[in-house]
């Protein structure tokens, strides 16, 4: 939050402005209080979108969907001026601190406090699916954290900006991270992509990482679609459930009453308690952030809007997070960290010399907000100059000349650096190495058979029966099988590491093991032999259609292109 600037509106409709929160890929976004004192959000729309007919007839039907919505765990949309220049939405303010905020200042939720927000999350989708709206930007940044629940903010109208001509301006929307494959590949969006970042906002707030992990917005799309998510770290009677929900396939994804069915079942003794929503720690770090809020808000109300350096909120410095859990008792501290926790004791957070200091709450800073890219608090979840610093294409868009939107190649991953490995690569190594096991029982079972036999062995080659020593007949079938389990082994490792060779290679011998299978059965071979030929050349045919799908394709050209 700052001080409005020169050029920054100082009311629009019946809203006037005190500061400014922050600005997106849509909009900058404004506090503002209507003549009763309603504090309420406002956003104000870009002028290049504002200017885009397709956008604003978008709009004006997303925002008339959204004003519909009503439900306890939603920012509701308060007024719009759709017909003014530039629209303008507004939504009820929420007194509390973005998510993504909150796990980086003070590290991952506890698991009694992942519970209830998961289960705020689902009714909020719920209450937002129910009128026919699809959120299509559910993100850590849009939740914020009230002290009776969370809030799920910018709910249906991130569609408005499909199609649009503004697009090619370079303004980008959607969060790579906790976008739905089907969103991530320019497909239709529905609720269940929703579910599907739930459950990585889900897997956010218990870890602090994300769960396609960070870097280019092409490279996380790419480990959206094609990579498992990373759940380590996620307690786990929730893993199963954020796993569920990270789903690539939509139709594969629970739906929200099974969700919040799930959600009741496990919250017993985890979930809120009629006094209170989250438990203390949290509500406490919460509490702090209210009253500091409001402390600042009265302080600045005098000069807000009257010079753009003074701001509402002190400089602050990025500390390490302060963790949510207490340390168990008995574990030592160390002399610096007593020091460091003095302040905090005393009532006040350490600070730096020339920084404002604030009142705690059981130890925990109250500080207004954390820094965003600009360097001031955004509690409303709106970020730097370019927005948000996690808004990135929607659809899965690539970065640079060729501009928006632009589908991304499904193939793509930035240089230098090996694509994650998708599932039907991992599968075909199993089958390989399913075969090598196979081939060298079939080995060792010639072996047996061979060494049955007195110092001649018959042999069928070609449909005609040769003899030939025992000696010659046992390095030939030692040599054979050992090329067999190598050559699995070998094709095994570099498909593994991207070598597209491998692939024709693998291609190539499953077919000299159908002609040999083949062969076997014209001659009626039969036994275990027959029966063990069989099993490997069942492993064959799978690693072979496995390595020529769709997601093995692109990993084996990204992981080309990134030599």
């Amino acid at each position: 939050m700052k001080a409005l600037a020169a050029d920054d509106p100082r009311v629009i409709g019946e809203y006037r402005l005190h500061a400014q929160l922050g600005q997106g890929g849509m909009g900058r976004v404004y506090l503002g209080l209507s003549p009763a004192g309603r504090a309420v959000a406002v956003k104000v729309v870009h002028p290049e979108l504002a200017r885009d007919e397709e956008f604003l007839r978008r709009f004006r039907q997303e925002v008339a969907s959204a004003r519909a919505v009503s439900g306890m765990y939603t920012a509701a949309v308060v007024a719009a001026g759709l017909d003014q220049s530039p629209p303008w939405l507004a939504t009820a303010f929420v007194p509390g601190p973005p998510l993504d905020q909150m796990v980086t200042r003070h590290g991952p939720l506890p698991e009694p406090a992942l519970w209830p927000l998961l289960a705020g999350l689902v009714e909020a989708l719920q209450a937002i699916h129910v009128c026919g709206v699809v959120h299509r930007d559910l993100k850590p940044a849009n939740v914020l954290l009230a002290a009776d629940g969370p809030r799920v903010i910018d709910f249906g109208i991130a569609r408005a900006t499909d199609g649009t001509a503004v697009t090619a301006t370079g303004i980008v929307f959607g969060t790579p991270g906790y976008m739905s494959p089907e969103q991530a590949e320019a497909k239709p969006a529905g609720p269940a992509s929703d579910v599907f970042a739930l459950g990585g906002v889900a897997a956010y707030a218990a870890t602090g990482c994300e769960p396609f992990g960070t870097g280019t917005a092409a490279s996380v799309l790419y480990r959206v679609v094609y990579a498992e998510p990373d759940l380590n770290g996620v307690p786990p009677r929730l893993r199963e459930l954020i796993g569920a929900c990270l789903a690539k396939d939509p139709a594969g994804r629970p739906a929200l009453p099974t969700l919040a069915a799930a959600i009741a079942s496990g919250t017993h003794d985890t979930g809120p308690s009629a006094l209170s929503f989250w438990p203390r720690s949290v509500a406490s770090l919460i509490g702090a952030y209210q009253a500091s809020l409001d402390t600042q808000l009265s302080a600045g109300a005098g000069t807000i809007g009257t010079d753009s350096s003074i701001g509402l909120v002190p400089a602050v410095t990025e500390h390490p997070p302060t963790a949510l859990t207490p340390p168990a008792a008995g574990v030592a501290t160390s002399p610096a960290a007593a020091q460091a926790a003095a302040p905090a004791a005393a009532g006040v957070a350490a600070a730096a010399p020339g920084q404002m200091t604030y009142p705690v709450s059981q130890g925990y800073p109250a500080t207004q907000g954390y820094l965003s890219p600009q360097g001031y608090p955004s509690p409303q979840g709106y970020g730097g100059p370019q927005g948000n610093a996690g808004l990135q294409p929607r659809g899965g868009y690539l970065p640079g000349g060729a501009g928006y939107p632009q589908p991304i190649p499904a193939a793509w991953h930035p240089p230098a650096q090996r694509p994650a490995l998708p599932a039907s690569i991992r599968r075909a190594v199993r089958f390989m190495y399913a075969a090598a096991i196979i081939a060298l029982l079939n080995g060792f079972r010639a072996l047996a058979d061979t060494s049955t036999y007195g110092g001649y062995v018959p042999q069928r080659l070609f449909g005609q029966v040769h003899v030939v020593t025992r000696s010659t007949a046992l390095t030939e079938v030692t040599i054979g099988f050992v090329i067999q389990v190598a050559l699995w082994i070998a094709l095994a490792r570099a498909c593994k590491d991207g070598k597209n060779w491998a692939r024709i290679t693998g291609t190539v011998f499953f077919g000299i093991l159908t002609i040999g299978l083949l062969t076997g059965i014209r001659s009626s071979a039969s036994g275990p032999g027959l029966v063990l030929a069989v099993l490997g050349w069942l492993a064959g045919l799978g690693a072979a259609v496995l390595l020529w799908r769709r997601p093995s394709s692109a990993f084996f050209t990204a992981a080309k292109g990134g030599r």
